[in-house]
């Protein structure tokens, strides 16, 4: 594979310790078992996350983690919340988050992922409409 025939004839890589070498290998095989579709939404979330000023990208690599804590499910409903919020006018966002819904569909931790969330959009403009297939 022309990968893997890079990687033997790179330098910079052949100086990387092994484990470093198979971390990298083991990251390709699995951005190689992508779908088309799922590599292009980590293009998006990454071309998004360069446009964000050092303190977003702080706020996001704070948030993440938190998100990722959660149940699958509790996940899943705090990414419907964010596709809603994102779709949302940044001067309707705060409704949003204050609404009696949102207190009574998220705990408080939940909702303190949300408010990071809107921070890290506070100066975009609402997204696309939403896939429903996502």
């Amino acid at each position: 594979m022309e990968q893997r025939r890079i990687m033997a004839n790179n330098p910079a890589f052949q100086q990387l310790s092994p484990e470093r070498q198979e971390l990298i290998r083991e990251r390709l095989r699995e951005w190689n078992a992508k779908s088309p579709q799922e590599k292009e939404a980590i293009r998006q979330r990454e071309e998004i996350f360069q446009g964000l000023t050092p303190e977003q990208k702080q706020d996001a690599r704070n948030i993440f983690p938190q998100w990722r804590g959660l149940t699958p499910p509790r996940r899943q409903a705090v990414m419907v919340a964010f596709r809603h919020l994102r779709d949302l006018p940044p001067d309707q966002r705060r409704a949003f988050l204050d609404s009696q819904r949102v207190r009574e569909q998220f705990s408080p931790h939940e909702r303190d992922i949300l408010e990071g969330i809107n921070r890290l959009l506070s100066n975009s403009r609402p997204g696309p409409p939403n896939d429903p297939e996502q």
